[in-house]
């Protein structure tokens, strides 16, 4: 199961990204896309041969985690190694962060993005955050069933080298 959120959490972090820059034909990350899309039923496969009561253990272990607490996980590491590896090329790097239980993905975009207005910046984030809305409950069910985690939302930030924040949207769990 943790492969799934980690397959669900970097899937969400790539798409946005990737549409939010405008990648075209950018091998690497679309075949890196793909894996992620197709690897979760691969792993559903896999944790389905797994002893029952091994996985209920594991679940038992993980719950009542804060969002903290999973930040500083080595799942969470892994995630954020993944999306940065994909996201090299692009000159984009991704941290994933808490604040309370918002789960947080602060992109930090090439230099040039700080030369565009507050309308372009919208017009081009807005349309990848409501695409990436339609996998949030996924996200937030996976999180409160496997880590006693009820996430407030997630929080899409992109910034500039400097920390400076370009746009920042919110997806609330309702």
């Amino acid at each position: 199961m943790k492969k799934r959120l980690l397959t669900l959490v970097l899937a969400m972090a790539m798409v946005l990204t990737l549409a939010a820059c405008g990648s075209k034909g950018d091998d690497a990350a679309d075949a890196a896309t793909e894996q992620a899309a197709e690897e979760p039923a691969a792993e559903e496969e896999e944790a389905a041969a797994e002893e029952p009561a091994a996985e209920e253990e594991a679940v038992e272990e993980e719950a009542g985690m804060t969002l903290d607490e999973w930040m500083q996980s080595e799942e969470a590491q892994l995630t954020e190694e993944m999306t940065n590896a994909a996201l090299e090329s692009q000159g984009i790097t991704v941290k994933l962060l808490a604040d309370g239980n918002t789960f947080v993905y602060e992109y930090t975009m090439p230099d040039e993005y700080s030369t565009l207005s507050e309308d372009d910046l919208a017009a081009a984030f807005e349309p990848v955050i409501a695409e990436n809305e339609k996998g949030m409950a996924d996200l937030f069910e996976t999180f409160e069933s496997e880590y006693g985690i009820k996430l407030d939302g997630v929080r899409f930030a992109f910034v500039t080298s400097d920390g400076t924040t370009l746009y920042s949207a919110d997806s609330k769990n309702e």
